[in-house]
């Protein structure tokens, strides 16, 4: 078998198959004669059907079927010895090859297209005019967060007039126009936290409410979506879409949940190891603790940035109606080449940044491996366990073993390694200035650029497998 590579264009070939007779016979021989061997059929004993009405019977589609494999194995091996970088996998051009005929021919040339990952040289330091943005909070930020926090480490108190932020207990009955319970109307117990209520006018049927006050209502005036009447009536979200009208509300009991004081108590439940219990230190770490949670969005934009600004300074081409042949091949009867044509542009742009990825990757020794990925889900787990005083190592490897035995978890956990390692070198290597900025700021800028957000997940770059190249 002998194949010869022929430029087609920049960035395009064919790949010529040249199959004879002697390439594939003896195999075919062999799985012919597995077959004789196991042949049962009437008029002849088990193992003794003659080889010609084998051959005359299963030949052909043997033959085709052999050489397929064949053709597959080879490809992927010149691939591998030319080190050819290629995007995707060769894909068969049945015009250049022209039809077939199994039956009657034994020498064949098949026509492959190919289409190559281009050649360009990586330079980070062009890349300039980058910054990342430290979010700091402000003191009004941190006494939000204290008076949650406060919320959270408080007691439930009985209320004798209920308030929004009330938890109200109650029985809730369907009534007719009359005012009246009809025998197989909805009668539940119930609870409402009017807070949660959408509507100012939903909120204040629920508040100023004593012990055994009755209040009726329209259900659909008050309540806004179905999950919340299911949750509220004690039904199914498509019970709730066909229940409305008039229901009675009886209020039973009033719970109120009253914040924890601001002393040395509090701040050590918030803080098991503080040492130093006073309220500027208290406020100090809740502060720090906030801009920390902050960072990964600093992180995420300063990604984000860093991606437009690399690829302004790395333009080059790719094989874009070769590309667009090869999605339309590897998603047959899943998308058509309309909705490839709209959506190119960013699949084209994500494929480009990728093959940058790869660049900064190999040029900075990025990789991620088995036993960093085992590593990275066992700490996480000892983390939980360890919070709840039960780390057990044989628990932990059971645990990692079965997430890790997923392989769309295992491959998440290897992007977020890898991205964390690549962020880091970014950091490191990009001309960049940190510049501090407020909540309401960073949110506005990240608003802003929402729509230049980037999915890397989408075709395989160069290295991608090859699968079955079948004719």
């Amino acid at each position: 078998m002998n194949i010869t590579k022929e430029s087609t264009g920049k960035l395009t070939a064919h790949l010529i198959v040249e199959v004879r007779e002697e390439d594939y016979q003896e195999k075919v021989n062999k799985v012919l004669k597995d077959y004789q061997r196991k042949a049962n059929m009437p008029g002849f004993r088990p193992g003794k059907v003659p080889f010609g009405m084998v051959r005359k019977m299963y030949g052909t589609a043997v033959m085709a079927d052999e050489i397929n494999k064949m053709v597959s194995e080879e490809l992927t091996a010149f691939i591998r010895e030319n080190e050819i970088k290629m995007l995707g996998y060769p894909i068969p051009n049945d015009e250049k090859t022209g039809n077939i005929d199994w039956s009657n021919q034994n020498s064949f040339n098949l026509y492959f297209d190919i289409g190559y990952a281009p050649e360009f040289d990586l330079n980070l330091s062009n890349v300039s005019n980058l910054s990342y943005y430290k979010i700091k909070v402000s003191p009004e930020q941190v006494d939000e967060e204290i008076k949650r926090l406060a919320g959270q480490h408080g007691t439930m108190e009985k209320a004798e007039k209920s308030e929004e932020t009330d938890w109200v207990s109650g029985a809730i009955a369907q009534i007719d126009e009359s005012g009246v319970v009809q025998e197989d109307a909805i009668n539940t117990e119930t609870y409402v936290y009017p807070a949660s209520l959408q509507t100012e006018e939903g909120k204040a049927v629920f508040i100023g409410l004593e012990e055994e006050d009755s209040i009726e209502f329209d259900l659909r005036e008050t309540f806004a979506d179905n999950k919340t009447i299911a949750r509220l009536l004690k039904v199914t979200e498509k019970e709730a879409e066909k229940i409305n009208g008039k229901f009675r509300f009886t209020a039973k009991d009033i719970s109120r949940m009253v914040p924890a004081e601001l002393n040395e108590t509090f701040f050590k439940k918030v803080f098991p190891d503080l040492e130093e219990a006073s309220e500027e230190k208290f406020r100090e770490l809740i502060a720090s603790g906030m801009e920390r949670n902050f960072a990964s969005e600093s992180d995420k934009k300063f990604l984000q940035d860093a991606v437009d600004a690399i690829m302004q300074h790395h333009i080059f081409e790719i094989p874009e109606d070769f590309l667009k042949r090869w999605m339309l091949e590897s998603n047959r009867g899943e998308v058509t080449q309309e909705e490839i044509d709209k959506d190119f542009p960013n699949l084209s742009r994500s494929l480009k940044w990728d093959l940058v990825k790869q660049k900064i990757a190999k040029q900075f020794d990025i990789k991620v491996t088995k036993e960093d990925i085992r590593n990275y889900v066992s700490a996480y787990i000892t983390g939980r366990f360890g919070s709840m005083g039960d780390a057990d190592d044989n628990k932990v490897d059971e645990i990692v073993n079965n997430i890790l035995s997923k392989n769309e978890d295992a491959e998440r956990i290897e992007s977020d390694i890898f991205n964390s390692r690549l962020l880091h070198v970014l950091k490191e290597n990009l001309n960049t200035e940190i510049k501090e900025t407020t909540v309401d700021e960073f949110i506005a800028m990240a608003a802003a650029g929402h729509d230049h957000e980037h999915d890397h997940d989408h075709v395989h770059g160069p290295d991608c497998d090859h699968p079955d190249h079948n004719h």
